[in-house]
């Protein structure tokens, strides 16, 4: 393949695809100028994306296509049939000189495989006593002839009456040795038909001949497999293997057989000359047996002798072990070994199920390793890294009288298939000439032993007998028996007839503790109590039945006897071994030998702890007795509960040996537990509370039953606020009053100078059991005493309560006293609240509220709709009239929508409460709750206590009320008499405003207030008068009618009300001043009065504006006095202008009247008015009043008015005046009274 490139690499196209296929298919030239992608599809070559054109034509040689010929180019239309006629030609010639070609390579193949044949011909005879090589010069020549990834040999064994594959080599990797039966494998099928199998697909489904796997790769798809034939008999085959389909051939079979033949000659011979070096090596080894053999009955030397003797006969062998069987434990173990150097090859435990020396042992016959790392029966129990490391190895059973007693085992730690199956028959013939000779120093060495255990077991149980002091005895017994079995630990189960299980009461392992109870039945020890038979386990990690107490405890085999006296069970006694602290396994196994040895001591044992028990009890029990009756006189001393808690405690730490105590209280109602005292090391804990969930307090209160453990520290249910490092024994005990576990005693035990404390024994339990009952009954006793002082005191209270409330009107006063009252009644309440129910409104309202201790303010809590079904805690109080219980409020929330009222003084969510309804005349008229941070806190007691404080209160309340109502009457009277008042004794408006306004202030607790008046000629409010305004701007105010909402008001003749200025939605032309004041509600009332707008008052306030009924008639009662007030001052100011007006024309007609006086005189004139100055002149200097210088001043002016009735000629005559005259001038006074008297103004 050729492109403008270079010279493309080849490939391999499948017919059927591609544009030569479709040529070579058809025989027929294709000519493609254009539109290639839908012309041609399959494989392009070169780059295919760019050719346009394209002209293929058929190669052939005599008629027959041997393949295709094209020509390609990037660029369309370029190739017409001339060019196809030219390419053709070109075709045929070089169809001719390809045929030839292939002719000469194949005659060139040929002679290179007969030169293959010849040549390996030649090494196989050069080879012909090494296999190992032979093997491989065979490979190699099969190699060269035909194209091999896999290549096996496979011979018959007579002796096995199996096929071995010898050997097996994919892609240079050699195989592992393997054997399988002759109806298996294409080996099988070859020997059993003496016929050669060439297979193009192995994975062909007609093929049915069963695979044998001799690698992990994938499996070959090719194959050739040749019969290995030596004269008439097959002695195997040979094959060649291929992972790609149809790579062999009828020539590359025959070529096959033909190296066959020369290598089936080959292995004869060499099968031939082993087997005469294997019996000339045999009877090498038997003599070196039979040198070793009659040497000392010792067993020790004697199997030294015999392990070195066959080490040193079998070539392969590096290193080697005997291992004899334990008939007790059926345990192979390894008595003498040569070669390895780890110590701990000695103490390994081979079971005889496991491995393959248990395998030579069970089927009593030799076993061949050729590959130990991938046998899957070599793993033991124990890792010791230089048996891990044997690649290789040999193995025979010793077998005694048709008995195996053990095996002989060879290794190689360096090789893979070390050794031969010679070396196997080899070693089994030292095997059958040593195991007569082993048995017999086996049986000496045996009978030795038992003399020395019986001289030990006479010893142990004098000694043991001595001992009274049980505890003394216990661990007595625990160590001679350890030291009997030579075991590394030992315990000592004592049985409770009582309570039917066992205690562990003595004990010798780092990791356990005395104490543990087992049940019958339970571990090794519960199964030897109810069997009352001895046990072997020779494996208790693995052991099926083990108890959960010893999980994680390295124990391996246990032996357990039972301790029996008189047929009567005792207790159960134990030695066990254990893997030290690197987890390696002890390999001490427990015998038969032991258990009769052990069975003696135990029957011993027993009879002296039977004594023992007996005694101790005795003393015990006068120890108990003695103890009760210490609590008893003790309890009777005291009165209180807290004085007999700390009794109890400090009683119970002494009697105990205890170092802290503690009484767990359940509190009724509560999900926590209360640790109402503690004393010694648990004195911190008093007065903590245990959390809901498990915990060992929870566990002895609800099952009645005690606890005890000997470590604090393997119970996670322990609950630890701070419980010390050195705690380490605990029990609890339950207090019971009759049938009802109303709290348990909690006693530990520390750890002092790194020692563990002794466990609470089952004395102990029963002593603290009567203990606890005893105080159950104190303690109860007193609970009733106390709760009746308590009720006595309560209803104390409530008659102080009733007192209190009925010397005070004042409302915030009874909300207080009842709040405290409350408190003192209920003292763990976490909030009290009060609410009274408006009937009008229909909504509750809370008015008063203590929550941890600080006084809640109202405005805080939110208004609670009264809901007329009763929806809701206080509604359905409210509604029934009964008290209610809410156990769980979180529960109520959800289920009633209802309002939880708390004044956030803490986080902490109140989660229970009593609602109790305060009645007053029959009627509900609030309601009194009380609520805690504890579920299920309030009981009917409760209830009943609470319900009497309501019917006090509500009376107290109501009358409360009524006196306020009263009295914000009789207030609101009052204001309206001293307006009034004011309004009449002034005619100062602006005075008679304040007084309204002041009145308003303070009656109607507003911020701030003013009042316009509406100017009847420009139709614009002003301003008049106000107070409570933090600066003057609202002085300047003038509202056109219908402007602003104080216009709209006066327009429309109605109350506006603003609730919320912010929020109003509506113009405000006072913005400034109201953003300047912070003004948050706004009201305006028109003034009128007789039927006439006289102005607005307006009500500003900087919160929101309470409003009422009452409220809103008090305001427009102030407002009609404003009004009034108004019209009256209006009216005044008309009257007072008027009156002025006509003095004013009083004054000038009179002044008229003087100068009208002076005129009929010209001597006289200006003579009033010069004596009217010097009238008021002296008037001044006489401090005479104001009103008295205007009588004056009028007095002067008309004092010569009556002269106008005398005549001018008396008036106006030079000389004297005659008598008759004087007469007349005399009357001037007389005139002038006369003329003045009628004048009501003058007088």
């Amino acid at each position: 393949m050729f492109d403008r490139n270079g010279r493309s690499p080849a490939a391999r196209i499948p017919l059927g695809q591609g544009l030569s296929s479709r040529v070579i298919a058809s025989g027929e030239s294709i000519l493609i100028n254009d539109d290639l992608e839908n012309n041609v599809a399959g494989v392009h070559f070169g780059s295919q994306d760019a050719v346009r054109s394209i002209l293929a034509v058929p190669l052939r040689v005599g008629g027959k296509v041997i393949g295709a010929i094209s020509a390609q180019t990037y660029q369309p239309g370029i190739y017409d049939d001339e060019d196809r006629l030219l390419l053709e030609l070109l075709a045929v010639q070089a169809a001719i000189a390809i045929q030839n070609a292939r002719l000469y390579q194949d005659a060139l193949y040929a002679a290179e495989r007969r030169s293959v044949l010849h040549l390996a011909g030649q090494e196989i005879v050069r080879l012909g006593q090494d296999s190992e090589q032979l093997y491989k010069a065979i490979y190699q020549a099969a190699l060269r002839l035909m194209p091999t990834d896999m290549f096996t040999i496979a011979l018959v064994n007579d002796a096995e009456n199996q096929i071995d594959g010898v050997y097996a080599i994919d892609r240079g990797v050699r195989g592992p040795f393997v054997s399988f039966p002759f109806n298996m494998g294409i080996a099988g099928w070859v020997i059993r038909t003496n016929k050669t199998l060439l297979l193009k697909d192995y994975d062909d489904p007609s093929v049915t001949i069963e695979r044998v796997q001799f690698s992990d790769n994938q499996p070959t798809r090719s194959v050739l497999a040749v019969p290995l034939r030596s004269g008439e008999k097959v002695i195997g085959s040979m094959s060649v293997q291929n992972y790609e389909v149809n790579r062999y051939t009828a020539e590359d079979s025959i070529l096959l057989e033909m190296l066959a033949a020369q290598a089936a000659v080959a292995l004869e011979n060499v099968r031939l000359f082993e087997q005469v070096r294997r019996r000339i090596k045999e009877l090498e080894s038997l003599n070196r047996a039979s040198q070793a053999l009659t040497g000392s009955l010792d067993l020790e030397p004697l199997l030294e002798n015999i392990l070195s003797s066959a080490k040193d006969a079998i070539a392969g062998a590096e290193k080697g072990t005997i291992l004899l069987w334990d008939k007790d434990s059926d345990y192979l173990r390894v008595r003498t070994q040569i070669g390895y150097t780890d110590a701990r090859i000695l103490e390994l435990p081979f079971r005889s199920e496991k491995g393959y020396s248990g395998r030579a042992f069970r089927e009593k016959r030799p076993i061949l390793i050729e590959n130990a790392l991938t046998d899957y029966e070599l793993p033991f129990d124990e890792r010791v890294d230089e048996v891990y490391a044997v690649q290789s190895g040999v193995v025979a059973p010793l077998i005694v009288k048709d008995a195996a007693i053990g095996v002989i085992a060879l290794d190689n730690a360096t090789k893979k298939g070390a050794f031969t199956k010679e070396d196997l028959n080899l070693l089994m013939l030292f095997a059958s000439s040593a195991a007569s000779v082993i048995e017999n120093a086996r049986l000496l060495a045996e009978t030795r032993r038992r003399a020395g255990e019986f001289e030990a077991l006479y010893q142990t149980a004098a000694d043991v007998a001595s001992q009274t002091d049980l505890k003394v005895l216990l661990d007595t017994i625990i160590e001679r028996a350890q030291t009997l079995s030579g075991a590394s630990g030992s315990g000592l189960y004592l049985f409770d007839p009582e309570r039917n299980d066992l205690e562990l009461v003595a004990i010798n392992d780092p990791d356990i503790r005395p104490g543990t109870r087992l049940v019958l039945g339970e571990g090794i020890s519960g199964h030897i109590a109810q069997t009352k038979q001895p046990l072997i386990v020779d494996d208790y990690r693995t052991w099926e039945n083990s108890s959960s107490h010893y999980k994680g405890i390295p124990i391996t085999s246990v032996l357990g006897i039972p301790m029996l006296y008189s047929g009567e069970l005792i207790g159960v006694l134990n030695v066990h071994n254990r893997a030290d602290i690197n987890q390696t396994e002890s390999t001490h196994m427990f015998t038969e030998q032991d258990i009769n040895l052990l069975s003696l001591f135990a029957n011993a044992a027993a009879g002296a702890v039977y004594s023992a028990r007996l005694l101790d009890q005795t003393r015990r029990r006068l120890d108990e007795l003695s103890a009760v009756a210490q609590v008893s006189s003790a309890l009777r001393t005291v009165v209180t509960r807290s004085e007999m808690l700390t009794i109890v405690l400090d009683q119970l730490m002494e009697i105990a040996h205890a170092d802290g105590a503690a009484l767990i209280t359940s509190i009724p109602g509560r999900d926590e537990l209360l640790i109402e005292a503690a004393r010694g090391a648990n004195a911190a804990f008093a007065g903590m509370w245990i959390p809901p969930g498990e915990s060992l307090s929870r566990v002895v209160i609800e099952t009645g039953k005690a606890y005890t453990s000997p470590d604090v520290r393997t119970d996670a249910r322990l609950f630890r606020p701070g419980v010390t490092d050195s705690a380490r024994a605990i029990t609890l005990v339950p207090l019971k009053y009759f049938d009802d576990t109303i709290g348990a005693l909690s006693l530990v035990r520390e750890e002092k100078d790194g020692r563990m404390p002794p466990p609470f024994s089952e004395a102990d339990i029963r002593l603290l059991n009567a203990i606890a009952d005893m105080a159950a009954n104190a303690l109860q006793r007193s609970s009733l005493h106390e709760e009746t002082a308590r009720y006595a005191g309560q209803l104390v209270i409530i008659n102080d309560l009733g007192h209190s409330l009925s010397e005070t009107l004042d409302l915030a006063h009874i909300y207080e006293k009842l709040s405290r009252a409350i408190l003192d009644l209920l003292p763990d309440s976490a909030a009290v609240f009060v609410s009274l129910f408006d009937s009008r409104e229909r909504s509750v309202e809370t008015v008063y509220g203590v929550q941890a201790g600080a006084v809640v303010n109202p405005a805080d809590l939110p208004s609670v709709l009264f809901d007329e079904s009763g929806y809701g805690n206080q509604s359905q109080v409210i509604l029934s009239g009964k008290p209610l219980i809410v156990p769980d409020l979180s529960v109520s929330l959800k289920e009633k929508r209802a309002v939880l009222v708390k004044s956030g003084h803490e986080k902490r969510i109140t989660q229970s409460a009593l609602y109790v309804p305060m009645k007053a005349e029959g009627q509900v008229i609030g309601v009194l709750h009380a609520q805690s941070y504890d579920k299920n806190r309030y009981k009917s007691t409760d209830a009943e206590l609470l319900e009497l404080v309501a019917n006090t209160a509500g009376a107290a309340i109501q009358n409360a009320r009524l006196f306020a109502q009263i009295k914000r009457r009789v207030d609101q009277l009052s204001a309206l008499h001293a307006v009034d008042t004011t309004i009449s004794s002034t005619t100062d408006l602006r005075v008679s405003l304040q007084a309204v306004l002041g009145n308003v202030a303070r009656h109607l607790k507003v911020d701030a207030a003013d009042v316009l008046l509406l100017n009847s000629s420009t139709l614009v409010l002003q301003y008049a008068a106000g107070l409570g305004f933090f600066t003057a701007e609202i002085a300047h105010t003038n509202l056109p009618l219908g402007k602003g909402l104080a216009g709209v008001s006066a327009l429309e003749r109605r109350v506006v009300r603003i609730p919320s200025l912010a929020e109003a939605g509506v113009g405000f032309i006072r913005d400034n001043m109201i953003s300047s004041e912070k003004f948050v509600a706004y009201l305006a009332v028109p003034l009128i009065a007789k039927g006439e707008v006289k102005g607005v008052l307006e009500i500003f306030q900087r919160s929101s504006l309470e409003q009422d009924d009452d409220w809103m008639s008090f305001l427009e009662m102030l407002a009609g006095q404003a009004a009034l007030a108004i019209d009256n001052a209006l009216l005044f100011e008309g009257l007072e202008k008027v009156n002025i007006e006509l003095t004013m024309a009083y004054d000038a007609t009179i002044q008229g009247w003087s100068q009208a006086l002076e005129l009929r005189d010209q001597e006289t004139q200006g003579h009033s008015m010069r004596v009217l100055g010097l009238t008021l002149r002296l008037a001044g200097a006489l401090e005479i009043s104001d009103k008295e210088i205007q009588d004056m001043r009028r007095g002067v002016l008309l004092h010569d008015i009556g002269k106008m009735g005398i005549p001018d000629s008396i008036l106006h005559k030079p000389g004297k005046l005659t008598d008759e005259e004087w007469e007349i001038m005399r009357k001037h006074p007389k005139y002038a009274y006369d003329m003045l008297s009628p004048i009501v103004y003058l007088r």
